[in-house]
């Protein structure tokens, strides 16, 4: 069986859609988030959820014992001694434009995919400086959404055959 393309994988994706059963694949995917998160997490120390948060593996210090004033009781107290610990700390992302910057690239990918025929060509393609577009790299424009557009009239271009 052979894997499939970027393209392949969104029509399967928007036929889930059409027929009410992505709802269940995203519930699915969501139970194995946790494992895949602790996963990355103790491989790359970071973990990232496009649109919702970073998880970042934050070293905390060693506390000695002692007497400090709480900051919630706004009291002393006697705190215990806490070695060198680890643990994952959230940070937010910007929803809306990373979202966007991922759907826009999906999406370029797919009709890249869809113009070569191959994931291998298209990948080849958008990562090559591009006389087209003034010797930039398709993958650097697509960062904006002027950008984008120059990519996606390009591909659609090599489509139509007026690109030799």
């Amino acid at each position: 069986m052979s894997p499939k393309t970027r393209a392949q994988v969104y029509e399967d994706l928007k036929d889930l859609r059409r027929r009410g059963e992505l709802q269940q694949v995203g519930k699915a995917a969501l139970q194995k988030l946790p494992a895949a998160a602790q996963k990355e997490l103790k491989k790359n120390g970071v973990f990232l959820v496009p649109g919702f948060a970073k998880f970042v593996v934050v070293k905390k210090p060693a506390a000695k014992s002692g007497k400090r004033t709480n900051a919630i009781a706004r009291e002393e107290m006697m705190f215990e001694a806490k070695p060198v610990r680890t643990g994952a700390q959230r940070r937010p992302v910007s929803a809306s434009s990373q979202r966007h910057e991922l759907f826009r690239v999906l999406e370029i990918e797919a009709l890249a995919d869809r113009v070569f025929g191959d994931g291998k060509k298209a990948k080849a393609w958008l990562s090559r400086p591009n006389a087209s577009m003034s010797g930039q790299i398709p993958l650097e424009l697509m960062k904006d959404e002027l950008g984008a557009a120059v990519v996606r009239e390009a591909l659609e271009q090599i489509d139509q055959g007026i690109f030799a």
